[in-house]
């Protein structure tokens, strides 16, 4: 059998095309700096976090799963945030390295780029992809709506980022061993439901449309990349059961990490069934003293955010509330600069701000 190295090396260059602007660049196994693709294997076994070796930037990933809902190797796909401005992804990329993955793979890149297209074309900006994908393997990437938002400096960067996920994506499956057994969980933390160890408070939807959030304060050992928040977006009354709930359900774990899809973000594997709207950003006040302004991204539900919750939502938490007008300020000036009256900003008491 071919060792890693051996694998890797046939693989060559991605084709790396650019949809947005049909830019295609060859990118070897050279042009991905080595000290990242390492630093984002495990961020792939964890499906997202925070790149260690470059701060500020933070990934998703999703995988297709076959019948018996395990990961199908040879493709996956990818969001990048520059988390230095807000969690909320800015690119989108899908990745290809199997021949025979490869025709599937992108029909579901046209799929989920395709949602974009009133976005695009309000800006006369649109650009279909091509009926065929490259040879493999290839990369295909995209703007978000929210990649206005981010500094022209920093929009530079996502190319590199964009290199070295595929490269990493390729390497942790063409390198990938047998997995282990996930951790069994501490027997005192494990038998303890999830309400009796996070605190926890409800912040309304403040207008028509919105959703409740549940925000849950959660303990130093619990953290999930170092979040001292999480939040869960309820749009029923059927969420809020399941999230109440899941609040007395004991936790589980995954690979030594809680496995909080089991348990409180149940509803956030569901697609929104708000009805569609115009691109929003909220401002949710805190109910308390001692809770963070909560700032929500709402894209409308036909240009889906995939990787974002249930594919609509993206939040950044501040401790006052002059850091989280700043930011609100700060996005109205971009995303009025970009998309002149495509975003709403929504604060309570006051409409269209």
């Amino acid at each position: 059998m071919q060792n890693t190295h051996a694998r890797i090396s046939a693989l060559g260059a991605f084709h790396h095309l650019t949809a947005n602007t049909g830019n295609v660049v060859m990118q070897p196994r050279s042009s991905a700096d080595a000290e990242t693709v390492r630093a984002l294997i495990p961020l792939i076994k964890a499906e997202d976090g925070r790149v260690p070796s470059m701060p500020g930037w933070f990934i998703y990933f999703w995988f297709p799963l076959d019948s018996r809902h395990q990961k199908l190797s040879g493709g996956a796909a990818f969001q990048v945030a520059d988390a230095s401005m807000s969690t909320s992804p800015a690119v989108t990329g899908v990745a290809c390295w199997r021949p025979d993955r490869s025709a599937d793979a992108w029909a579901q890149a046209t799929k989920n780029y395709g949602f974009l297209k009133p976005v695009w074309d309000m800006l006369g900006i649109w650009r279909p992809l091509p009926e065929r994908p490259p040879q493999t393997p290839w990369l295909v990437v995209w703007f978000l709506p929210t990649f206005v938002l981010i500094p022209w400096k920093t929009q530079m960067m996502f190319g590199a980022v964009e290199r070295c996920v595929a490269w990493a994506l390729a390497e942790a499956d063409l390198g990938a061993e047998t997995p282990s057994e996930p951790e069994t969980p501490p027997a005192e933390v494990a038998s303890i439901p999830l309400g009796q160890l996070a605190e926890h408070v409800w912040y309304p939807g403040f207008e028509p449309g919105l959703p409740d959030l549940m925000v849950l304060r959660m303990r130093e050992g619990l953290r999930t990349e170092g979040n001292a928040y999480r939040t869960v977006f309820v749009e029923t009354e059927g969420d809020r059961r399941a999230v109440l709930e899941a609040l007395g359900m004991p936790l589980r774990m995954a690979g030594g990490a809680v496995h909080f899809a089991a348990t409180i973000d149940r509803p956030m594997v569901r697609r929104s069934t708000l009805p569609p709207g115009d691109m929003r950003v909220c401002l949710y006040e805190p109910p308390a003293s001692d809770w963070p302004y909560v700032v929500v991204t709402v894209l409308n539900r036909n240009t889906p955010g995939l990787g974002m919750a249930r594919e609509r939502y993206g939040w950044d938490w501040f401790a006052t509330e002059e850091a989280a007008h700043r930011h609100l300020a700060g996005m109205m000036a971009a995303t009025n600069a970009a998309m002149p009256g495509s975003v709403r900003i929504s604060v309570p008491g006051l409409s269209d701000a």
